[in-house]
């Protein structure tokens, strides 16, 4: 240890600061800002200047847009703000009128012709009707779609579709051993097939299904009205003929059967077939006509002449009255 003595005095380095400087190109002078150490912060200064033919936009740090009335981080180097200028184009605004719906109308910026951007959705509701997009005032417009801005200011009206009514359709098995079958709620006027139904009731014979009016046998083609239905499962006695009710003590009353008819219990038994055809003689026996005996042809009848003799006769006999009358007066 050397006998002197050594003093160490703290060395004291001023931290950095960095400027900020605007660059305008405006008609006003550049606004103007402190230097600021790495990591302090300054709100970004707004400009009234203007700029023939343009619209201030804004600023530019050389990397990234920056708003006016943004909050800045300083980095470890000066920065230079330079205004953003664009062409002075008109805007046209974008308006949605919710016509009528329970949430906030959307909003969008106001764009140049020529833009697109894309149409908002809209999560409100209209009692008794459903959302189904917008309308530009020309077209229906869907929610999501992109649409490109016209030379006009553009509002979309939303559209409101009254809902349809939907009816629900439900199948009681009424003591059957298998679970019911579904059908989806259908519209007033739509039709479906009838389900099938593959449950049992001990003592009893799966008959269709009665809505109320009507039995319906499965597949048949049913048309909803405008209220909802209820399908019960009729039960006839086993081995007893359809009648229409709901046996088993299923009490819904005698209704008309829609449908392909039922199918008895038991089948009435069919005449047996015979298994063999009788046999037939190895040579069977040559039948023969009988032989015709001869023809015997029927003497010819002449024909009468007058008091029934022959022409030649008669004359002779005519001659001999002749003679014997000559004969006579000869006498005299």
């Amino acid at each position: 240890m050397p006998t002197n003595s050594v003093v160490f005095k703290a060395a004291w380095k001023e931290i950095p600061k960095y400027t900020v400087t605007y660059k305008v190109d405006g008609s006003v002078p550049a606004p103007t800002q402190e230097a600021l150490k790495a990591g302090e912060t300054f709100i970004v200064s707004g400009y009234d200047g203007v700029k023939e033919g343009y619209v201030f936009e804004g600023w530019n740090d050389g990397t990234n847009n920056v708003a006016a009335g943004a909050t800045y981080t300083m980095p470890e180097a000066n920065v230079v703000l330079t205004a953003v200028w664009e062409e002075d184009v008109p805007k046209y605004t974008v308006t949605y009128d919710v016509a009528g719906g329970s949430l906030s109308a959307p909003t969008e910026t106001a764009k140049k012709a020529g833009e697109t951007f894309v149409v908002s959705g809209y999560d409100g509701v209209k009692e008794g009707f459903t959302f189904n997009g917008w309308n530009d005032g020309t077209n229906n417009v869907a929610a999501g779609a992109t649409y490109t801005m016209p030379e006009a200011n553009v509002v979309f009206t939303a559209v409101w579709q009254p809902l349809i009514p939907v009816y629900t359709v439900t199948y009681d098995v009424n003591g059957g051993d298998a679970p019911a079958p579904t059908q989806d709620a259908l519209e007033s006027g739509e039709k479906f097939k009838v389900a099938e139904y593959t449950g049992a009731k001990e003592g009893y014979k799966f008959n269709g299904w009665n809505d109320g009016s009507k039995v319906y046998r499965a597949g048949t083609t049913y048309t909803i009205s405008d209220k909802d239905v209820v399908f019960t499962a009729e039960w006839r006695k086993s081995g007893s003929s359809s009648s229409g009710g709901s046996g088993g003590g299923s009490s819904i009353g005698t209704a008309t059967i829609v449908g392909t008819a039922d199918v008895p219990d038991v089948k009435p038994t069919e005449p047996a077939q015979p298994t063999e055809k009788p046999s037939e003689p190895a040579n069977p026996p040559v039948t023969t006509e009988p032989t015709k005996p001869p023809e015997t042809k029927a003497p010819e009848k002449k024909k009468d002449g007058f008091l029934g003799l022959p022409g030649f006769e008669l004359i002779g006999a005519i001659a001999g009255i002749g003679a014997a009358a000559l004969l006579m007066r000869r006498r005299k």
